[in-house]
Order: C-alpha cells, then sequence, then structure tokens
C-alpha cells in the first residue's frame, strides 16, 4: 500500500496555512562577489516569503538562481542596441523588506546590490520568513533560465 504525496499542483497544498520557516544569515555573511552567492535551500515548497534587509548600509539582492543574483552575460536590448546585464532579481532596501511574495521555490539566492563592487567588499545580511507546504523540495523543478523559465536568470 503506497501513502499519498502532494505534488507541485497539488492546490489544496497552497490554500491552506502554511508552515512557519524563519532564518536569517550571520552577520555581513553576504557579499557582492561573483559567484559567492548564498543560498537558503527551504525544507519544503514555499507558498510564500519574505525578506528583510538587516544592514542599514548595503541593498540586498533576492533572486531564484545564482545566475539570477549575479547577472554575468550580457544582452542587447531591442531597438536601442545598447548591451546590458539582464537583472533577475527584486532589491531590498538597506534595512528595508521585501513584499510578501506569493511564489512556489524551494531555494532563495541572495547577493549584495552594488553595480560597482562585484569583487566582494560590500557586506549585508538578511532574515527571511517563509510559509511552506508540505510539498517535498526533491519534486520541486531547479529554476533556471536554461530550462525555459524565463526571468530566473
Amino acid at each position: 500500500m503506497s501513502t499519498y504525496k502532494a505534488g507541485i499542483n497539488h492546490l489544496p497544498s497552497y490554500q491552506i496555512s502554511s508552515i512557519p520557516f524563519v532564518t536569517s544569515s550571520q552577520t555581513n555573511e553576504v557579499t557582492s562577489a561573483v559567484g559567492s552567492e548564498t543560498e537558503v535551500k527551504l525544507p519544503t515548497v514555499s507558498r510564500w516569503f519574505q525578506v528583510t534587509n538587516t544592514n542599514g548600509t548595503n541593498a540586498l539582492r533576492v533572486g531564484f538562481s545564482a545566475n539570477g543574483v549575479n547577472p554575468r552575460f550580457p544582452t542587447t536590448h531591442p531597438g536601442d542596441g545598447i548591451e546590458s546585464m539582464t537583472a533577475n532579481y527584486i532589491v531590498v532596501a538597506a534595512s528595508g523588506s521585501s513584499p510578501r511574495l506569493e511564489a512556489r521555490v524551494k531555494s532563495l539566492f541572495f547577493s549584495t546590490h552594488n553595480a560597482g563592487n562585484r569583487a566582494g567588499g560590500d557586506l549585508s545580511d538578511f532574515s527571511l520568513v517563509a510559509g511552506l507546504t508540505m510539498i517535498e523540495s526533491g519534486s520541486f523543478p531547479t529554476l533556471t533560465g536554461s530550462l525555459q523559465f524565463p526571468g530566473i536568470g
């Protein structure tokens, strides 16, 4: 006899109250160095999450992939031909908070937001609160731009 497990499209899992999850980085754990992004892996798939930047000086990038918070590949904008790095992250201001984001994710990536210093001299930290479902993280896909998830990076 097998036990039923809710999958990623199990609607009732997102309708009921979620299980609380809270974690914080260590002071100045998050750097702006490319390739040194901080990843938080959630124990199960989220229903929602909210990030607070606990650093009073530097803004914080929050994204869904390492490439998302650290754009590495230039793209050319249609119409003007200007080449720039694609930004697939939200920015949380110093001492600020993101809105509560209703998103199903199994991990989040963090980097200090300072386009002028990608060598890693700027540091930041955060607190994360999330509402979790009972859906196992292993059943959820890894979000990457190369797997046709636009806007991820």
